[in-house]
């Protein structure tokens, strides 16, 4: 019997091995590598900065020397004190700058006065040193030298000082004065620096960020602070190196990597000519005859004694039961297909119609329902479908109930009723309501569907409309009657302007008021005449400029006997510069007049009616603003959708 041989624990195999001793090739290198060349970059960098740390000092030697060797000097302590003149400074001290390569110097007395301030930049601003006499005592109290970095408009400068002395004082024990040397730090000075360090030598503010993320392999850079005269820093120099070694150690580095990476390419290429020769191949030949339908192609493979051909032979079995099958799917798809497609139809008409649509069961539940269901009834599917019918009627309607279930048994649908449905919110909807018979193929009922329609707007309407006829019947009548009152009222104005002229009244004041708040309620009357027979044809509106403040006082003084009878204080808070305005004098008191009969009767028992006009200004938008105000029950709720509608009273 032949042993059959395993592919996957070929390659598998194969795969492993090369892959472990690339993995632990590479991690090898790479680690050996990083350490040298961290340790090369180490020992590099402390070098740099001991050359650099060493050139510093000696570039400083010229200006510390200078500020030692002249400051233990009779002529500077004479100079100083005043004994010398400014020829002494101009030939000792101008000179020096050149000598000692420092670019000013500035001498103080005792007291801490600037004696004299020389510069090699020929500028003013270099003459004088920044720094108060309290902060120099506090430098050079305590010790005898001092070293610092100071900002100047020149820009930042190297700044060393000592006390004076006499030549004879060696242990510099009693002062005579204060001397400071500067070095300006410009771009001539920098530039000297990195010729003589072999480096970047770069000078930058504390607010700059200067130190790199990540640098360049090779790259070396270390920053410096430099001292200012309260101990912090005032600046940094940042120097960076290029080491030539380092970079060459990386190129070696790379080299090697090219080398193992050719290594893994030779590995893979291995690996994929096993992975051709005994996967491929027989995969290409199983997949040619799978596209082809056809055992052709692995006819060879049939015979071999692996896994693959194991396969074949399965394949081969396949596609004789493939052409068994192939029959039967393509019949149930073509019936799916079909079915979909009226599910799909029937379900966007469901989904979409405007109408309440629900299924319910013989036991009342519902257990479908669309959009506009769930929209008139304010619930979630979720929610309706553990609910019975009988949960959205009244129990005033439950009889009919019995009666949808009665037509349906015998006749397989309902004659469409009106009812009342029940929202979530507790509200009542008018719904009309028909019903059908859901059958199973042996006949039997297994439900029924519900057509519900949302007939709110359409009784809305119907009351609108019921509103205009009564509206048109009562103006009718109301021109009638206006046309009836109106001579009546006539003959009485006539009667009143009669007494006018012939009675004499004599001293009695109280019939002439009296008369003329009859006449008043005359003319009153006379304009609600006039009102109602405009319901039934257009009225002309006369506006004309006028003072609203004048119209309320007018409505105030014509109802002042009723708001006495009904102990009714007026509390008036008109605007006295409110401007005039374009209205009809005749109505706008009828409004108020009837704002306020409203009020006295909302007032039996008494109370406050408040007044008040204001004007209102946004922007070019000017508007009069008229506020009454009652202490009277207020409006109810169901009332106040109704206060506009034409003869509508709760009386």
């Amino acid at each position: 019997m032949i042993k059959r041989t395993t592919i996957q624990k070929r390659i598998t195999l194969l795969f492993s091995l090369l892959t472990l001793i690339f993995l632990l090739t590479l991690f090898m290198h790479r680690h050996i590598e990083q350490d040298r060349l961290k340790f090369l970059a180490q020992e590099e960098q402390r070098t740099k900065e001991a050359v650099f740390d060493k050139i510093l000092s000696l570039k400083g030697e010229a200006i510390k020397t200078i500020a030692y060797d002249y400051t233990i000097w009779d002529e500077m302590v004479d100079f100083a004190n005043g004994a010398s003149g400014i020829e002494w400074a101009v030939q000792n001290l101008d000179t020096s700058l050149d000598t000692y390569k420092i670019q000013a110097s500035w001498v103080y007395n005792p007291s801490v006065t600037l004696v004299y301030g020389a510069s090699k930049l020929n500028n003013e601003g270099m003459k004088i040193l920044p720094l108060a006499p309290e902060t120099i005592k506090t430098l050079l109290d305590s010790k005898n030298f001092c070293y610092f970095f100071i900002h100047m408009p020149q820009g930042i400068v190297e700044v060393r000082g000592s006390i004076i002395h006499g030549s004879a004082d060696i242990e510099r024990v009693e002062p005579h004065g204060y001397f400071f040397a500067g070095r300006l730090w410009d771009q001539a000075y920098l530039k000297e620096l990195s010729e003589l360090a072999n480096a970047s030598v770069t000078l930058h503010s504390l607010e700059e960020n200067i130190r790199s993320t990540q640098l360049p392999l090779g790259q070396i850079e270390f920053i410096r602070d430099l001292p200012g005269w309260n101990g912090a820093a005032a600046a940094r120099l940042k120097i960076s190196f290029v080491t030539e070694h380092i970079r060459r150690s990386a190129q070696i580095t790379n080299q090697v990597t090219i080398l193992l990476v050719a290594f893994s390419l030779l590995s893979l290429a291995l690996i994929g000519f096993g992975f051709w020769q005994w996967v491929q191949k027989p995969l290409h030949r199983i997949s040619q005859a799978l596209e082809k339908g056809d055992s052709a192609p692995i006819g060879p493979l049939m015979k071999e004694k692996t896994e693959m051909g194991d396969v074949a032979v399965l394949i081969k079995k396949f596609f004789e039961q493939q052409r068994i099958l192939q029959a039967e799917i393509d019949e149930r798809r073509h019936a799916e297909e079909g079915l979909a497609i009226s599910e799909k139809k029937y379900r966007n008409l469901f989904e979409s119609t405007r109408e309440g649509l629900a299924f319910i069961n013989n036991e009342g539940y519902f257990l479908q329902g669309n959009p506009a269901l769930l929209t008139m009834t304010g619930y979630t599917l979720r929610e309706i479908r553990g609910m019975k019918f009988k949960h959205l009627t009244p129990d005033s309607r439950h009889w009919l109930l019995q009666k949808f279930n009665e037509e349906i048994e015998q006749r397989g649908y309902t004659d469409e009723y009106e009812l009342e449905c029940i929202r979530k919110s507790g509200t009542l909807v008018p719904v009309t309501l028909k019903m059908w018979a859901h059958l199973n193929p042996d006949g039997k009922i297994l439900g029924a569907w519900a057509i519900i329609r949302d007939n709110s707007e359409q009784r809305v309407l119907q009351e609108h409309l019921i509103d205009a006829e009564k509206a048109k019947i009562v103006a009718q009548i109301a021109a009638g009657v206006a046309h009836e009152v109106k001579n009546p009222l006539a003959i009485i104005m006539q009667g009143l302007e009669y007494f006018v002229r012939q009675v004499n009244y004599g001293e009695d004041k109280i019939v002439p008021a009296l008369i003329t708040d009859m006449r008043d309620a005359v003319l009153r009357a006379d304009g609600i005449i006039r009102g109602l027979i405009d319901l039934t044809k257009p009225g002309q509106i006369s506006l004309k400029p006028d003072n609203i403040n004048s119209v309320i006082e007018n409505a105030i003084l014509l109802l002042r006997n009723n708001l006495n009878r009904s102990n009714i204080m007026v509390a008036e808070d008109l605007c006295p510069s409110i401007p005039r305005i374009a209205l009809d004098r005749d109505r706008m008191t009828q409004v108020i007049i009837n704002i306020f009969n409203n009020a006295i009767e909302a007032m039996p028992a008494g109370g406050t009616l408040a007044v008040r006009s204001l004007e209102k200004i946004a922007g070019s938008d000017r508007k009069v603003v008229v506020i009454m105000d009652d202490t009277g029950p207020g409006i109810p709720v169901d009332v106040l959708n109704h206060i506009f509608d034409p003869f509508f009273t709760t009386k």
